[in-house]
């Protein structure tokens, strides 16, 4: 939202702001239940590299089990 709001023209940015702070809280609460979720990119490392260590686990007790 933040590099579309940038490209729009100062007057649209007024009246994109107007409208955002005339919201009632119930609609702001809608329009966020429906927005999509943001993963930072040092969670999805952190996760990556934690299936990663799961799978080299999974995989060394495999090799133990079959020598």
């Amino acid at each position: 939202m933040k590099k579309q709001f940038s490209k729009l023209t100062k007057a649209e940015q007024e009246k994109v702001e107007l409208a955002y702070h005339q919201m009632k809280p119930e609609d702001f609460d809608e329009l966020m239940a429906n927005a999509q979720r943001h993963v930072p990119a040092a969670s999805k490392l952190f996760e990556s590299l934690e299936n990663a260590h799961e799978n080299n686990d999974a995989d060394a007790e495999t090799n133990q089990t079959t020598n």
